[in-house]
C-alpha cells in the first residue's frame, strides 16, 4: 500500500475528528453532563462525517474501473478508499443495525438506490452499485464490486434493475448486470460479468438460468 494513501487517509480522519470535537464543545451545558449521551453522539457523528469525507475524496479521485495498475492514481484512490472501508464502514454495516439505517449509510456512501427499493444485505463497495426502483435485496445477501485475480485487484460496477428480487445470502460478484423484474434465488452465487436478463430467474452455484417468464 502506498505511503501517500495512508498519509492522506489519516489527514482526512484527523480533519473529521477535529470537526467532531468542535461539535462536542458546542453542545449545551446541560447535555455536557451526560457523558454516555455525548459519547454516542460523538461516535455517530464521527462515523457519518467519515463517510462524507470518503465521498468527497472519491469525487476528486474516482475509483478506477478494471484491473488496478500499481503506482497509479487509481491505486492511490483505491487504497485510501479501502482504508475507509476496512476501518470505518464495518461499524455502520453491522447486521445488528436496522436495515433502514444501513440503507441510509449506503446512499450516503454513493450507492444509487431507486425509489421504494430496500436492501437488507451487505454492499461492500457502495460507490459502484446502482439499484433501480422497487427492488429488494434479501437479508445477508452480498454485493461486492472488487475481486483479486491474477495477482491484482479488479473493480467493476454492479447494476441491478427495477423490480428485481435478490434472495437471502445470495452473492453478486463484480461486473454483474441484473435486468428488470429478474430474480436471483437464495444462496445463489452470480459469477463475475454475468448478464441476468429481464424476467429471468437464476439460482445455484455458480448461478445459472432456471426459467424465464413469458
Amino acid at each position: 500500500m502506498p505511503a501517500s494513501s495512508v498519509v492522506v487517509f489519516f489527514l482526512l480522519l484527523t480533519g473529521t475528528l477535529s470537526i467532531v470535537i468542535l461539535i462536542d464543545q458546542a453542545q449545551p451545558v446541560w447535555l455536557q453532563r451526560y457523558y454516555i449521551v455525548r459519547t454516542i453522539i460523538g461516535f455517530v457523528t464521527f462515523e457519518l462525517l467519515s463517510v462524507v469525507s470518503c465521498r468527497l475524496f472519491l469525487a476528486v479521485f474516482p475509483l478506477p474501473i478494471g484491473p488496478i495498475v500499481p503506482k497509479s492514481r487509481g491505486e492511490f484512490a483505491y487504497c485510501v478508499y479501502m482504508l475507509f472501508a476496512i476501518l470505518i464502514l464495518p461499524l455502520l454495516q453491522s447486521s445488528a443495525l436496522p436495515f433502514v439505517f444501513r440503507q441510509f449509510v449506503y446512499v450516503l456512501s454513493g450507492t444509487r438506490l431507486g425509489r421504494r427499493s430496500t436492501c437488507a444485505g451487505l454492499i461492500l463497495d457502495p460507490p459502484l452499485v446502482t439499484i433501480g426502483s422497487d427492488s429488494q435485496i434479501g437479508f445477508d445477501a452480498v454485493l461486492t464490486c472488487h475481486a483479486f485475480q491474477h495477482g491484482s485487484y479488479e473493480l467493476y460496477p454492479i447494476t441491478v434493475g427495477n423490480q428485481v428480487t435478490i434472495g437471502i445470502r445470495a452473492i453478486i460478484l463484480p461486473g454483474v448486470v441484473i435486468g428488470d423484474r429478474a430474480t436471483v434465488a437464495a444462496g445463489a452465487v452470480v459469477a463475475k460479468h454475468t448478464q441476468v436478463g429481464p424476467n429471468e430467474t437464476w439460482g445455484g452455484i455458480p448461478a445459472r438460468l432456471i426459467k424465464k417468464a413469458t
